[in-house]
């Protein structure tokens, strides 16, 4: 007499899951630059792409001024300040309650003297509308012209 046995149950695959995407860090929480960093053009040009590329509709605007003029000549920020369609498109992103989160995905020198550094940079923007789901993803391009200032180095042009 042979016995057969039924074969055990087999559980389903685990189903394999993507870890969530790495969240862009919030400007606001990051801590301010070292004296090395601002000495260094790569790390200022990345801390203001992050933080010109990120906006929260509830944040006060004067923070945004504030964390970007240790960042950049006092003339572009001025300029960015002038620039009266951004404002109205700024305007109207708050009111949508539509949040930015840039994240640097690659950056390079593409020129480097003592009187200036031209840096190319890609930022991955993610755009995030109030009662959306999915939050759309867009890389953009930047060049942004640093000059020196005291021991360090501030943002005085950008390009997109």
């Amino acid at each position: 007499m042979t016995t057969t046995l039924a074969p055990e149950p087999t559980a389903a695959p685990a189903e394999v899951l993507e870890p969530p995407p790495e969240a862009p860090p919030d400007p606001s929480d990051l801590p301010a630059l070292t004296s090395a960093e601002q000495a260094t053009p790569e790390a200022v040009a990345e801390r203001f792409l992050v933080t010109y590329a990120s906006f929260d509709p509830g944040a006060d605007p004067a923070g945004l001024d504030t964390r970007l003029a240790g960042l950049t000549t006092p003339e572009l920020l001025e300029e960015l300040g002038r620039d009266s369609s951004a404002s109205a498109a700024l305007d109207d992103l708050r009111r949508r309650k539509v949040t930015f989160a840039g994240q640097v995905v690659d950056l390079t020198v593409s020129e480097r003297s003592e009187a200036r550094v031209s840096v190319a940079a890609a930022v991955e923007h993610t755009t995030a509308v109030d009662g959306v789901v999915e939050p759309d993803f867009r890389i953009a391009a930047y060049t942004l012209t640093l000059v020196p200032s005291g021991t360090g180095w501030l943002v005085a042009g950008l390009t997109q």
